[in-house]
């Protein structure tokens, strides 16, 4: 028999293990909740074309680009017999389930994008070369941009923020703005010993530019189109990519698999890993 005074403190002692048990059961609720949700998003991704049959031959994809959730393009280059034979690119107008298949403009597409069904570019990947069509890939027009002696034009990212304005960045040329649509480039550089890999903007003001000087990676930030830049991150690993939906909000990848976000324009960032092997 528990004895009258040790009553109270043998049922407080009740409630307290009684407490602690549904804070387990409730945890453990969570956790198998969050593995159902983890699982569910996991099967959210279909494949919608695959043409790795022989290893050969078959395509190698070097870049994608959709205006709406329906209709996007690829493009990229055929391995033939371990080495590259010519380029190619895509378009479809059902969200990947049918793909139509075009002869590049040029050698090796390495970047494609378009502003509407209508207006958009195709860059070389080592040529200094840009291609342009008004008419959705009917009709393709050449423009060269200009690189000064020593350095080379291998573009890296290719972004258009409107059918008129848009920017390439290039290894050891930084940036190339254009105006007119993709007819004509002029040089802009945030840094002469930039390689730029990608380029970003969420305005006609406010662009990023990412890529490595030596062994570190670099993030620049403009707020007038590219005229002036800011360096706003310098570290030792390299970035693959930066995208911002809005001036304040983005997002870039780092090498070591994970992803950085910022929610102040670019000056601050928060890592987050990524599951998988590191790239």
């Amino acid at each position: 028999m528990i004895n009258t005074a040790l009553r109270p403190l043998h049922n407080g002692l009740r409630l307290f293990y009684l407490y602690h048990l549904m804070k387990k059961l409730i945890y453990c609720l969570f956790l198998s909740l969050f593995f159902i949700v983890e699982t569910i998003y996991a099967q959210c991704w279909e494949l919608v074309y695959d043409d790795y049959e022989d290893v050969f031959n078959y395509a190698f994809f070097e870049d994608i680009h959709f205006i709406n959730d329906s209709i996007g393009w690829v493009c990229g280059v055929n391995i033939v017999s371990g080495g590259s034979s010519n380029g190619f690119y895509m378009k479809t107008e059902d969200s990947g389930e049918n793909w139509e298949t075009f002869d590049p403009p040029g050698p090796f597409p390495n970047n494609i994008f378009f502003v509407n069904e209508r207006d958009g570019c195709i860059s070389a990947n080592s040529l200094s070369v840009t291609y342009w069509t008004n008419n959705g890939g009917v009709d393709w027009r050449e423009s060269i941009f200009d690189i000064a002696p020593g350095q080379n034009g291998i573009i890296g990212g290719l972004f258009f923020i409107n059918r008129d304005t848009g920017w390439i960045s290039a290894w050891n040329v930084s940036t190339q703005r254009t105006t007119d649509g993709g007819r004509t480039w002029q040089a802009q550089s945030p840094s002469p010993d930039l390689n730029a890999r990608e380029i970003h903007f969420a305005d006609e003001n406010n662009g990023w530019i990412i890529g490595n000087s030596g062994f570190n990676g670099r993030l620049y930030h403009t707020t007038d189109g590219g005229e002036n830049w800011e360096l706003q991150l310098s570290m030792f690993r390299d970035y693959f990519d930066v995208f911002f939906l809005t001036p304040q909000l983005g997002w870039v990848a780092a090498e070591d698999n994970s992803v950085c976000r910022s929610t102040d324009g670019g000056y601050t960032w928060d890592c987050y890993p990524i599951m998988g092997e590191e790239l």
